[in-house]
């Protein structure tokens, strides 16, 4: 660093040299200012573009919530670093100057003296605007408390007026008219008949009708418009203020318990699912079929029925379902009671029935024991959500994610789940009877007692899944994927099981009568104890087969493309074997020949009897077609195409 006072021959001259550092914290200057303005120019295109394609997420809303501190803390340094680099000489300076000044005042040149007084007063105004530096920053620091004061206080009052706008009612006028319904030995009922809505007459016989006078009648009913304005109010805050955000969600999810609660929900006219007996005959399994159809019919046709859904109501949860990662990431990390992962929405026992939840995002929501009933859930995000008990008939499910979610004993009767998403989804008792499940995702998900009568699960992944218990009577498991599953005890009567994969499949107490096994991948599987009847299993693959006897093979009939396990049967001694064709047929055969032609009626009965039963040109055949497991398959058989 230069002199900064110089005594020659000449007189006194005095040089302010720059010093070393100042360049430096020159440009620590520019740089934050530069770094302020790229902050700025983010935020402006965060303004302008959606959600998804905003940059650096929450960066600059964490910058302008704290960027006092910073302050404070950049002023500190630079303060001290101005002090340790060259104010620490201002006092010795001006001591110096001092003493100089009475030594020019001896002589007859004033040059100097003015010279030193320039500088005197320059020095003495740094040390002026050095002292109040401190106080400027306290000064910042008060200012920004109370502007968070404030804005806290304005977000109250917001919420508050909008919590207000959520109840706003209005009065109407309807013309009406009191019409009373009188019986013998029953007690008159009254109601309203409103004009142009005439009330339909008791369905019981016997009723006397008596009407009033037409009559003004006032009404209280919600307003609408206010109330939906109040909820996208509710929203901006939400999205303007992520530490309201939980509060927000909670009001919203308070708004649809108390406006759509379940207990109002109409009653399921459909009724319960029918049972059936155990062990029914295939007769019963055909009239069975045909109860379904006309079961799924009506349940359309109740589905159709259902009241509209409300304005308001659905204005809230698409509030709700549209919340952007961010948020739903603050959901997760919230801290909630104790034992609780996370902030869940809360909407158990909510009446959701024929609402749109399209696309929207329901992600750990507590949706226990709602009434979904016709619901629109198409590519609905529900992954981690508690639907326990959910009622969910006649809903559309197809794309929905429900990875993970507690499904345990929901009801989804008729439901179309099409490449709906539940792997690992804990689905046991869950009630799916007649549902639509093709291509659905259910590997690793917990199936046990679970009920899926009648449903379509073609080319369902169920991989690895528990089906223990499981009724899937008279499915539809065409192509279905179960490599691995745990199958004991479930019940398979009549299913269509051709062309699954069922590698490594548990069986033990399995009910298979009349299941049709053509083309399916058994190999590996269990069997001890599992029951078959009257099966066909052409080009069903048996091989490395475990606890499988030469009785349960008896029930099957199959070609040269039937594979089955090499060695002999532990209850003959004989080579494994089954027989080409039945040469009686077997109990319920017309009524399994039936079945199947409904389930692919592209093959008449008679090609079906033709193929099943023996005849003078076709005698039974037995068919010993042991190989090894490692055994590649033979040319031309169906399940070579899929081989790894």
């Amino acid at each position: 660093m230069a002199e900064w006072l110089r005594i020659d021959d000449a007189g006194i001259t005095v040089q302010i040299a720059i010093p070393e550092g100042l360049q430096t914290a020159a440009w620590l200057i520019g740089l934050t200012c530069g770094l302020a303005l790229v902050l700025k120019l983010i935020e402006v295109w965060n303004r302008r573009q959606p959600s998804p394609r905003r940059l650096w997420r929450g960066l600059t809303g964490s910058v302008q919530r704290n960027y006092v501190t910073p302050l404070i803390l950049f002023g500190i340094i630079a303060l001290g670093w101005s002090v340790a680099a060259y104010l620490w000489q201002i006092p010795l300076l001006i001591g110096a100057m001092l003493a100089r000044l009475k030594l020019q005042m001896a002589g007859t040149d004033t040059s100097g003296i003015r010279d030193i007084a320039y500088t005197f007063a320059a020095l003495a105004g740094m040390l002026a605007i050095l002292a109040t530096i401190p106080f400027q920053l306290v000064r910042v620091w008060i200012n920004e408390r109370t502007a968070r004061t404030q804005e806290a206080n304005l977000t109250t009052s917001l919420i508050n007026t909008a919590v207000e706008g959520l109840g706003a009612e209005k009065t109407v006028s309807r013309i009406g008219r009191p019409v009373t319904f009188s019986m013998g030995g029953a007690p008159d009922r009254t109601e309203i008949e409103w004009r142009g809505q005439e009330l339909p007459d008791p369905p019981e016989a016997g009723w006397h009708r008596r009407s009033g006078d037409w009559q003004t009648f006032d009404a209280t009913q919600p307003n609408l418009e206010v109330r939906i304005g109040a909820i996208y109010t509710l929203e901006r805050i939400a999205r303007t203020d992520p530490a309201e955000h939980i509060r927000v969600m909670d009001i919203l999810c308070a708004y649809v318990r108390e406006n759509a609660p379940a207990r109002d929900a109409m009653p399921h006219e459909p009724g319960e699912w029918p049972e059936y007996p155990e062990g029914m005959t295939q007769d019963h399994a055909v009239r069975r079929s045909a109860e379904l159809r006309e079961r799924a019919e009506r349940l359309r046709a109740w589905v159709a029925s259902l009241p509209p859904p409300r304005t308001d109501v659905q204005a809230v949860l698409e509030v709700i379902g549209r919340r952007d990662p961010e948020r739903i990431g603050r959901e997760e990390a919230a801290e909630t009671r104790s034992g609780a992962e996370g902030y869940r929405l809360n909407l158990r026992q909510s009446n959701l029935r024929r609402y749109d939840l399209s696309h929207l995002d329901f992600r750990r929501a507590d949706l226990v024991e709602a009434r979904m009933e016709g619901a629109d859930l198409w590519q609905a995000r529900m992954e981690g959500a508690d639907l326990r008990e959910a009622r969910m008939e006649g809903a559309y499910l197809s794309g929905a994610r429900m990875e993970g979610a507690d499904l345990r004993e929901a009801r989804m009767e008729g439901a179309d789940l099409w490449q709906a998403r539940m792997e690992g989804a804990y689905l046991r008792g869950a009630r799916m009877e007649g549902a639509n499940l093709w291509q659905a995702r259910m590997e690793g998900a917990d199936l046990r007692e679970a009920r899926m009568e009648g449903a379509d699960l073609w080319q369902a992944r169920m991989e690895g899944a528990y089906l223990r218990g499981a009724r899937m009577e008279g499915a539809n498991l065409w192509q279905a994927r179960m490599e691995g599953a745990d199958l004991r005890g479930a019940r398979m009567e009549g299913a269509n099981l051709s062309g699954a994969r069922m590698e490594g499949a548990d069986l033990w107490q399995a009910r298979m009568e009349g299941a049709d096994l053509r083309g399916a991948d058994l190999r590996n599987s269990k069997w001890a104890g599992a029951s078959i009847r009257a099966s066909p299993a052409h080009f069903a693959d048996l091989r490395g087969a475990q606890d499988v006897t030469q009785a349960q093979l008896d029930q099957f009939i199959g070609n040269a493309g039937t594979l089955l396990p090499e060695g002999n049967a532990p209850d003959t001694g004989e080579p494994y074997h089954v027989w080409s064709c039945w040469e009686t047929p077997p109990e319920g055969f017309d009524d399994l020949v039936r079945y199947l032609y409904l389930s692919n009626p592209f093959v008449s009965e008679s090609e079906l009897r033709a193929e099943f039963l023996c005849r003078q040109d076709n005698p039974a055949r037995k068919l010993e077609n042991g190989l090894p497991v490692s055994a590649p398959y033979p040319p031309g058989h169906p399940l070579a195409e899929g081989e790894n």
